[in-house]
């Protein structure tokens, strides 16, 4: 096993001292004039945070996914490799761009899940196994065998690490199985007094089992699962909602029926979750959703569980997740461009005939990879295109729905970030 690697490469400082970039695996040049040349980047509205070359293992292998995370970026190698990247900087902590760990996982032969990224573990489905990684040591702190691969990848959310299993449920398992059995108590729960004088104890604070649980799905899974309020919440392939959420009176499951299938991976922000349906291919209605899960301790107190916010219709069927940059939720809409809603009341603010898959989100600009291959960047409050940039070989497709930078990848093993800055820039002629 490869753990806690130092890896510190002339040929990396050789990339960060020039300002060029090069693949020895692929012979990926990077022009001048490219998104990877520091001053072309920063004319264009973005900073280069750090770049980074993942450690390559033995035999050969390619960089096949990049995952952006709460402060971290997770890279994954065809030989079963797991690379942690610091993503932002914390006050006493390692620079971003710092190499973390690398770690190997299973034979390196059997299909590997995108990465989750906790705020104690990242997880990583992999061989008919499920192994969690000390997000800050780079050891393995567990491994659960399955009998098949989970469906989507598995997914940390407050004390649990979540899997849909197909044709079995939603798989919960602790993150720390070595915890004690006490199940803390939740965000805002406060002990109230009996009538004796004494401290009431929640029933959300009462032991609760470590063992592995399988959770009916309601159906079958559609996408990952995503973190919801310390909780979790999935969809079924019939366009329904699902949310476990942890309160004062213990667990409490909530369903929606949205009554379409879901286009793609919802994106959650707090208590908000923001989904697309109709899939590409299908006469299934397109639209987006804003779905609210209601906060208990709210003052109006409304009534618990998911509701709609808002829906409208969509004129083309969505491609790709959502980017939500403030109160703006940006979507790409295939042939029919790409466009901008009001994340409060769903009102349409622009919409742009540029074609692109959306990748990342930040400041005044919302970024994508157009159909020529090109890193674009659109005004947000107008959808004007302000930069065209030449990817040249970053062309691993990254999307970030977790911060505001812009993270591109080459199959080589290159990772850079960006960071948006705030300049005006004129308009693309």
């Amino acid at each position: 096993m490869l753990s806690r690697i130092s890896f510190k490469p002339l040929f990396a400082f050789l990339l960060l001292a020039s300002g060029s970039l090069a693949s020895a695996a692929h012979g990926e040049p990077v022009i001048c004039g490219s998104v990877a040349d520091e001053f072309t980047a920063r004319a264009a509205g973005l900073e280069r945070q750090w770049i980074r070359q993942i450690p390559s293992g033995v035999g050969s292998w390619r960089l096949e996914r990049v995952t952006v995370g709460d402060g971290l970026v997770v890279a994954q190698t065809g030989d079963g490799g797991v690379h942690a990247i610091q993503a932002a900087r914390e006050e006493g902590g390692l620079p971003p761009g710092t190499l973390l760990w690398s770690q190997q996982l299973g034979a390196g032969r059997g299909a590997s899940g995108a990465a989750g990224i906790g705020p104690q573990v990242v997880t990583v489905a992999h061989d008919l196994a499920i192994s969690a990684i000390d997000r800050r040591t780079g050891t393995v702190a567990w491994e659960k065998q399955l009998g098949q691969l989970p469906g989507a990848a598995a997914v940390p959310s407050g004390d649990w690490v979540y899997a849909a299993v197909p044709n079995e449920g939603v798989l919960r398992l602790p993150v720390n199985p070595r915890r004690s059995a006490a199940s803390p108590t939740p965000a805002g729960a406060t002990k109230q007094a009996s009538g004796r004088g004494k401290q009431a104890v929640s029933p959300a604070s009462l032991t609760e089992s470590l063992d592995p649980k399988t959770i009916n799905a309601g159906g079958e899974t559609a996408f990952t699962p995503v973190s919801l309020a310390d909780g979790i919440a999935w969809s079924t392939t019939d366009g329904t909602f699902i949310a476990l959420e942890r309160t004062k009176q213990g667990w409490r499951r909530h369903e929606l029926p949205l009554g379409d299938p879901l286009a793609a991976q919802p994106v959650a922000r707090g208590r908000t979750l923001y989904a697309t349906t109709g899939p590409v291919g299908t006469a299934w209605p397109a639209t987006l959703t804003r779905i609210e899960l209601a906060d208990p301790l709210a003052k109006d107190k409304p009534r618990p569980g998911l509701a709609i916010a808002w829906r409208v219709a969509l004129p083309d069927h969505p491609e790709g997740s959502p980017i939500v940059v403030g109160d703006t939720l940006v979507v790409s809409l295939g042939p029919s461009g790409i466009a901008a809603f009001s994340a409060t009341t769903g009102d349409l603010l622009w919409q742009t005939g540029l074609v692109g898959r959306l990748v990342a989100g930040g400041g005044d600009r919302v970024w994508c990879v157009d159909e020529t291959g090109r890193l674009s960047g659109l005004d947000l409050a107008s959808g004007i295109r302000r930069a065209r940039l030449c990817l040249a070989g970053l062309s691993l497709p990254v999307v970030n729905t977790a911060s505001d930078a812009v993270v591109l990848a080459a199959p080589g093993g290159v990772v850079l970030s960006f960071a948006p800055v705030a300049q005006p820039m004129p308009a693309e002629r």
